[in-house]
């Protein structure tokens, strides 16, 4: 391969390089689809099945389906932290948007509990709510669906 043609192959991503610092093939974007999981991926807990949420007064009962196998992710078993801890996310609608207000919004269960009643919430207001999965070594799932909103009501 001549210089004219090996410039060309570095820039297109293909061929060889000869080893010249800082000449370097880029790689081709099937080698990206091969590439292993980063360690953060194979230390967070798969994500909670999606949650859902029925109104009270002053409360919301929220449910969520168990976090999904890790063998429907691909991976074995062991490769999947164990879940120690469910966090529960009230989000609240202000006007158009929905807000977390920080981490008074937030409710921890131990696993393997899927469900919990929200209480003290302000009747005639709409909610949200979501749950992330952390395991024993403080590792966060991605957060699970949110449910639907629901408005605590008096009786």
């Amino acid at each position: 391969m001549d210089s004219d043609e090996e410039e060309e192959a570095l820039l297109s991503g293909s061929g060889d390089h000869d080893g010249a610092p800082g000449r370097r093939a880029a790689p081709a974007a099937s080698d990206a689809a091969v590439e292993p999981a980063t360690s953060a991926q194979q230390l967070a807990p798969p994500r909670p099945g999606p949650c859902s949420a029925r109104a009270g007064d002053g409360k919301a009962t929220v449910w969520w389906g168990e976090t999904a196998r890790a063998s429907a992710a691909g991976l074995d078993n062991e490769e999947r932290p164990r879940i120690d801890t469910y966090i529960i996310i009230k989000y609240r609608q202000d006007g158009d948007e929905w807000r977390e207000r920080g981490a008074e919004n937030r409710l921890e269960v131990k696993y393997p509990t899927t469900s919990v009643t929200v209480e003290g919430l302000d009747n005639k207001r709409t909610y949200q709510f979501a749950v992330r999965a952390r395991s024993r070594k403080g590792a966060l799932s991605e957060e699970s669906q949110r449910s639907l909103p629901v408005t605590p009501y008096e009786p």
